[in-house]
C-alpha cells in the first residue's frame, strides 16, 4: 500500500483485490475495516526500525510473529539473521501448526 500516486500500482483499479476488501482500493488512505471473512488494515513493513525493509527480517518477522528487525538491531536480507534464527527454528508457523495435525 501507499499513496494513492501513479507511481503506485495498487491505487489502480484492480477488481480482484477490491472483491478482497469489499471494492476498496488498496491505498493508504484507506481507512481500516472488519467484517466476516475480511480485514482490511495497513501494515508498517519496517517494524519501527530506521531503514529500507529486507526479505531475511521481514520473512523471519510474518514466519515468527516477532518483530526481527528489532532482535537483528537492523533490517538485514537476504537471509535470516544470525540473531533470529534460533526464534525462526523454534517459533515459525509450521513448526507450530504441526502439532496440531496441520501437514
Amino acid at each position: 500500500m501507499g499513496p494513492p500516486h501513479p507511481r503506485n500500482p495498487f491505487a489502480e483499479n484492480w477488481p480482484g483485490l477490491e472483491r478482497l476488501t469489499c471494492g476498496r482500493r488498496w491505498t493508504d488512505q484507506t481507512r481500516p475495516f472488519s467484517r466476516p471473512r475480511h480485514v482490511f488494515r495497513p501494515l508498517d513493513a519496517t517494524l519501527g526500525m530506521p531503514g529500507l525493509p529486507q526479505s531475511g527480517t521481514g520473512q523471519t518477522a510474518l514466519l515468527t510473529g516477532f518483530n526481527a528487525p528489532r532482535i537483528a538491531g537492523r533490517h538485514y536480507g537476504p537471509y535470516a539473521h544470525s540473531r533470529t534464527r534460533a526464534v525462526l527454528a523454534r517459533y515459525n508457523i509450521f513448526r507450530r501448526l504441526k502439532p496440531e495435525g496441520f501437514r
